[in-house]
């Protein structure tokens, strides 16, 4: 065997050598990682995953200026009066429109696509939102999230906003929209419980309840 021959063989070697130790590492690893949904997440959990991330966040005081009362009934529970939620919301919002942008946007039921995986700190986290809100005329068949700008997550009237639920939801579309964190999060029971997230400075986020 020639030496050059021979010195592809070892190259090859060494090659399968690596790939076989960064699995062991890989698998290593993930047996270390807490893993939580983003539905379930706690305080404790969000705060080192998104502080692994560089993301901070802020609870705004609550904006308590009179607004319009609003009524929905979630009589059936949430997976059942979803698709009837978001169409009222669209009836509240009306001709909803972006700032400074003449497109026309539409809401799209994402309740069957993933956000996530977040990973950081032994962390990580993955989860499902219920409605995105992106522009009409631009194309979504090829990824799930490519252009939203906004999304909303349902909660009936019984149940409380998770707040660190949402935040993990804004943090995770963030990395996947051609937006970033232009992206904004608005958690309702389309009654009496209002919150928007945002990021009102790059990596920060403000909850802000109505």
């Amino acid at each position: 065997i020639s030496r050059e021959e021979q010195r592809r063989r070892d190259e090859k070697a060494r090659e399968e050598q690596r790939k076989q130790l960064e699995a062991i590492l890989s698998e290593l690893q993930d047996s270390k990682t807490e893993k939580m949904s983003m539905s379930n997440a706690t305080r404790q959990f969000t705060s080192l995953l998104l502080g692994g991330l560089g993301v901070k966040w802020n609870q705004a005081a609550d904006n308590r200026d009179q607004g319009d009362n609003y009524t929905f009934c979630w009589d059936g529970g949430e997976e059942n009066c979803t698709q009837t939620a978001t169409a009222k919301l669209k009836e509240y919002m009306g001709e909803f429109s972006v700032s400074q942008d003449a497109r026309e946007v539409e809401f799209m039921d994402v309740r069957n696509k993933a956000l996530g995986p977040l990973k950081a700190c032994g962390k990580e986290s993955s989860g499902k939102t219920d409605a995105a809100i992106c522009f009409k005329e631009l194309d979504h068949s090829d990824r799930a999230f490519p252009f939203v700008i906004g999304m909303v997550e349902f909660k009936t009237d019984s149940a409380p906003l998770k707040s660190y639920q949402q935040l993990l939801e804004l943090v995770a579309m963030s990395r996947i929209s051609e937006f970033g964190q232009g992206v904004v999060l608005l958690g309702t029971d389309l009654n009496t419980k209002w919150q928007v997230l945002f990021f009102n400075t790059t990596n920060h986020i403000t909850v802000q309840a109505f």
